[in-house]
């Protein structure tokens, strides 16, 4: 039997301490329950709209983009009014972003004072003006219709109802919800009584905050730790729900709710049957770079290397393996049209050497004989035997990632300049989505739940662990979780004393003895990767060709100058965008004074050249074995200063080796000891299958690099090299459980 009911009004935890469940945990409740499509509607935002969007095309959800926006107007609490929309086509989407990104205080058109960080209303010309392609329902209780009505002002109600349908015409229904309120049915007879005055057809909806009924314990204590109280505080002041009542329920339940209004439940199908939006910006992902007259970007980008590897030293001798690199990774970057994205960067670093800002390109693109070439990265990926498809491969979902370091001093020149370049509408930093870690989200529902502040404290101090789901295990069991590497050595060659285990219930003294742990330890575990809040990437920047404020939202940032997107960096790749990272690197100024102060040393006319630094100097070798390595950048942190004697690096190899072991993947993977050991003698390379030697040899048979995982994946499972790199994204991300079960799938 076809389900009878579409849910339209649904909060993700992305409306930041306000809805309880994930993107994907909503999406596989709505697939159990047989939805055939379901919106999601975060509160001002659509923080969690791609994540939300990947979801459901991968389980063959229908996803509908929308969000709740704050309408100007106060209602009983001094607050805006709530008011759905739903994107029905692009033009839809693009509105709704810009509607998001002026109740934000982005920085589109409006008057000044309106461009401060923040939260803005919206005003009924800011509706009017970008109205186009959406769809409007009334809200929640807090709408303006709703409102209204609950205070006795039925004229008002009347006005915002029939102002709203000349907004949006045809566009326009009343939102009906029941969630088993004492006002409820005064409620839903006066909301069914104004849509028949006004000839408007009325629309069901559960506002919902979290999957399952369960959600409630969570969501009330978001709830708390929003308004800065606890449960039994915010009981008192009537600031949780009063019931359950706001999870996922299926069609059959809403049927069972709204059977006299049959007509609200198939406004929902119908609604969802209009809106067809696509979150795929592959097409806007770059703005067109200008090139010389009787180029294309294609043409243009090939002189630029051809040029190069005739007239510099980069390649020397230019052997044809050198040629047919070239010519592979060129063809790569134009049948995925990712010439234009070379150029963008290529002209940022240009800028930047012209001014006599120190820049170099890392990561990935050192990868890249091309970036080599362009000069954005000093590494030759032929000598260095480098895999290109660990930085681009095609048939990749993903789009290349180029890390530029800056001279920190002088980095927002640089910045500047890409505003200026590309336009204030083209540009904006993408944010991180700070997460709850175990001791924030231990004292955040500790608190939350009337803990004494001691115990709190006692019990967050005693943790060694940021994921709050460990936090929850380690509390329970009294065990301390290893550390991090340097701790982890100490241990091996000086055990230290264990962690002061978690207080436990029968421990306590009697004024602790009823706190409720089971409770707190529950939440601890459901707390795991929910959203804190936002803060601004280092230094990733998107730029698009269509306005970015019509393929985001914007928001302002409160360092002056900054528009920071509403997307992290995953959802950026995810929506098929490309983001530059323009990192300030504080050792590019030191160097920079260095050379000063060798240059004024030296005779007139002596240079000396980075990029032909000899790489087998003995005292550079000696200084890094004894750890000695105060003030090297990437090798003085204390567990590098512990690993480099054991490791004693002889070539330059062992050095790239070093750095790349003290690294999240390799620590935690357990990687760094065997690779030591077998550098030590202790015991010998083992590979588990023949055609594992070649690819682990350099590193004892140990996956230590990233490029090594899809080596080998292409080796051992046949994976073509898109297929690889997916595999090595999924198992980079932080939600690489759920990465890696799609992968499967």
């Amino acid at each position: 039997m076809t389900p009878e009911y579409v849910e339209l009004h649904c909060h993700s935890y992305y409306s930041l301490l306000d809805g309880a469940s994930s993107p994907e945990v909503l999406v596989t409740q709505a697939v159990a329950l047989g939805y055939p499509a379901l919106a999601l509607t975060d509160h001002q935002g659509l923080y969690g709209i791609v994540r939300f969007w990947q979801a459901a095309r991968e389980q063959g959800l229908k996803p509908i983009a929308g969000a709740e926006v704050d309408l100007a107007g106060a209602d009983a609490g001094g607050r805006g009014h709530h008011l759905t929309l739903l994107a029905e086509t692009q033009k839809g989407y693009a509105n709704l972003c810009r509607l998001l990104s002026i109740g934000r205080a982005a920085p589109t058109d409006g008057p000044t004072e309106r461009w401060q960080k923040g939260h803005a209303l919206l005003s009924w010309e800011d509706l009017a003006g970008h109205a186009e392609g959406l769809l409007c329902l009334s809200g929640c209780r807090r709408g303006i219709v709703a409102s209204a009505l609950l205070a006795g002002d039925e004229a008002a109600a009347h006005r915002a109802a029939g102002r709203l349908r000349q907004i949006f015409p045809g566009c326009f229904w009343i939102e009906v919800q029941r969630h088993y309120l004492p006002d409820d049915a005064r409620l839903a007879a006066a909301l069914i009584a104004l849509a028949r005055r006004v000839d408007l057809d009325l629309v069901a909806t559960n506002d919902v905050h979290y999957a399952r009924r369960e959600g409630q314990r969570l969501h009330d204590v978001l709830t708390c730790i929003r308004h800065h109280t606890t449960l039994p505080e915010a009981l008192a002041a009537g600031l949780l729900h009063p019931n359950s009542e706001r999870f996922l329920k299926s069609p059959g339940e809403m049927a069972g709710l709204f059977g006299g209004l049959p007509g609200a439940l198939r406004s929902t199908l119908e609604i969802a049957a209009r809106c067809e939006v696509s979150l795929d910006f592959t097409a806007q992902r770059l703005p067109i770079f200008s090139v010389p007259q009787g180029h294309t970007a294609d043409s243009y980008l090939r002189h630029l290397c051809l040029a190069a590897l005739r007239s510099t030293r980069k390649i020397e001798p230019v052997t044809p393996q050198a040629r047919a690199q070239l010519d592979h990774e060129l063809g790569v970057i134009g049948r995925m049209g990712l010439a234009g994205y070379f150029l963008v960067v290529w002209d940022i670093v240009q800028f930047a050497r012209e001014q006599g800002v120190r820049c170099q390109g890392r990561g990935s693109a050192a990868n890249s004989l091309v970036a080599y070439l362009l000069d954005i990265t000093p590494v030759d990926p032929l000598r260095h035997n480098l895999l290109f498809e660990r930085f681009l491969s095609e048939g990749s979902y993903t789009m290349p990632d180029i890390d530029v370091d800056l001279a920190a001093d002088r980095r927002e020149e640089v910045i500047q300049y890409v505003y200026e370049r590309y336009g204030q509408e083209h540009v904006g930093m993408v944010c991180n989505v700070v997460t709850y870690r175990a001791r924030s989200a231990l004292r955040e529902v500790a608190k939350a739940l009337a803990f004494p502040p001691d115990v709190i404290d006692r019990a967050a101090k005693s943790l060694d662990t940021r994921s709050a789901l460990a936090a929850a295990g380690l509390l329970e069991s009294g065990l301390p979780l290893p550390g991090e590497l340097e701790r982890d050595m100490e241990r091996e060659e000086d055990p230290a004393p264990p962690l002061p285990q978690a207080p436990k219930p029968p421990d306590h003294p009697p004024a602790t003895t009823q706190l409720p742990w089971p409770l707190l330890l529950a939440l601890l575990r459901q707390m795991d990767g929910v959203p804190r809040h936002l803060s601004i990437h280092v230094g990733g920047m998107l730029i698009t060709a269509a306005p970015l404020v019509e393929v985001v939202p914007l928001e302002r940032a409160t360092m002056p100058g900054r528009v920071v997107v509403q997307w992290d960096k995953d959802s950026v790749e995810d929506a098929g965008l490309i983001k530059i990272d323009l990192l300030g690197l504080r050792t590019l100024g030191a160097i920079d004074e260095a050379l000063r102060h060798v240059q004024s040393r030296e005779q007139q006319g002596s240079s000396l050249d980075l990029d032909h630094l000899p790489l087998d100097d003995p005292a550079v070798f000696r200084l890094l074995q004894r750890a000695d390595t105060v003030g090297c950048f990437q090798v003085e942190s204390r567990a590098q200063a512990q690993m480099l004697p054991r490791l004693r690096p002889e070539r330059f190899e062992d050095i790239v080796v070093g750095v790349s072991l003290i690294r999240p993947g390799p620590i935690q993977g357990g990687m760094v000891h065997p690779y030591l050991r077998r550098r030590q003698g202790l015991e010998s390379p083992t590979y588990v299958h023949p055609a594992l030697e070649p690819i682990l040899g350099e590193t004892l048979g140990v996956i230590v690099f990233q490029e090594q995982v899809i080596r080998v994946a292409m080796a051992i499972a046949g994976f073509s090299p898109a297929e690889a790199d997916r595999l090595r994204r999924a198992l980079s991300r932080s939600n690489s459980q759920e990465a890696l079960a799609a992968l499967r799938e």
